[in-house]
């Protein structure tokens, strides 16, 4: 019997972008399907020119090498962590022993197997699920301002462009042993989902907005070539002010095992939030990429981390249409209430005036389940 195996479809693309001091593309990515499952992999090198650039290259090789490596029965977490150390040890190695400033690389992996899907990663290099119209974050940047939002000395809008934004606190090769962090939970995969990884050459301009928006017109047509161009366009748009890497991948067919849906989380529960429905056009990019064409009005939902907006759920428990947001749920509620309190006093006045006949019923008109316009 011929046990269930996923079907990825990708696309990807990297760019110098256009800051004339960062022509050497310092960025690298891989996509290869192994015994272990499908591996997606971006990597940001570090150190200047060269050294950054072999630095992501050696990591990218030595991830996929080791998981090739990976016998059968293995827990696919466990080697996709084990398989980031040692592209660690061997980074670290490229400075010397008594070198102070060493080369070293931002990890960001998704590795999808019948079991579900890893995420592990170090830096600000990011991962993000799209699912049921709503793009998720499925990492954390390991950033000082991460750090000062989570303090509560920064708040989160406030890190948007902050100066302090490219210190990173985790990064390979800058100690002779990673703290690698896998996500909490194993994410069991859907039909139709889209993993895109980025480094912070798109993130640092491209909104989660606008990934959303290109991403929901993109992933039902498979368009994801054309999808990671338009992403690099827009970055380019916006200065381009780094190297800009992408890598998307959508699930055609999840290939889980039966076991996979009974399977109890590894390590501790993940949470993930939903912030208030917000009006966004889905951007159209026209021919020569430059700037942002608004087109048809569509309403989005951006899932954001813990600490900007009270937990609601994990993405693991994720149905496959969304709640309504707690905002919308208000919302509703409250015009209920007032259509009510309305038709209690319209009541009430037609009592005193004496009049017999009771008023024709209000129509309670009230938002749609899904908050949008």
């Amino acid at each position: 019997m011929t046990m269930p195996w996923p079907r990825l479809a990708t696309g990807q693309q990297t760019d110098p972008g256009r800051d004339p001091a960062k022509q050497e593309n310092e960025d690298a990515l891989a996509y290869q399907q192994l015994a272990v499952g499908h591996l997606l992999l971006v990597c940001d090198g570090m150190g200047g020119h060269s050294g950054g650039r072999e630095a992501s290259h050696l990591a990218i090789t030595t991830v996929v090498s080791e998981l090739a490596k990976a016998g059968a029965g293995v827990d696919p977490g466990e080697a996709l962590v084990a398989a980031i150390q040692e592209a660690n040890r061997r980074v670290y190695a490229m400075g010397g022993p008594a070198s102070e400033h060493h080369p070293g690389s931002t990890c960001v992996a998704v590795l999808v197997h019948p079991m579900g899907t890893e995420v592990a990663h170090l830096g600000d290099s990011r991962a993000y699920l799209l699912r049921g119209g709503v793009l998720w974050p499925l990492t954390q940047d390991h950033s000082m301002v991460r750090e000062m939002v989570e303090a509560g000395l920064l708040r989160p809008e406030e890190a948007v462009g902050h100066p302090e934004s490219n210190k990173i606190t985790r990064a390979l090769g800058i100690a002779p042993e990673a703290q690698v962090e896998l996500r909490s939970e194993r994410l069991l995969q859907q039909a139709g989902d889209l993993f895109v990884l980025v480094t912070d050459g798109v993130s640092d301009v491209v909104r989660d907005t606008d990934l959303q928006a290109l991403g929901t017109v993109a992933a039902p047509t498979g368009q994801l070539g054309q999808l990671c161009e338009q992403v690099v366009q827009l970055a380019n748009a916006r200065g381009g002010p780094d190297n800009i890497t992408i890598l998307a991948a959508s699930v055609v067919d999840p290939g889980l095992r039966p076991e996979a849906a009974q399977q109890q989380p590894r390590r501790a529960a993940a949470k993930h939030t939903v912030i208030e429905t917000v009006e966004a056009p889905l951007p159209e990019l026209p021919a020569a990429g430059v700037g942002v064409r608004p087109g048809a009005g569509a309403t989005v939902k951006l899932a954001v981390h813990p600490g900007e907006e009270p937990q609601r759920e994990t993405l693991t428990d994720l149905p496959a249409t969304p709640e309504v947001p707690r905002g919308t749920r208000q919302r509703v509620v409250g015009a209920v209430l007032l259509v009510v309190g309305l038709l209690v006093m319209l009541i009430s006045w037609r009592l005193l005036q004496g009049e017999d006949e009771e008023p024709p019923p209000l129509p309670l008109a009230t938002p749609s389940a899904s908050g949008s316009g």
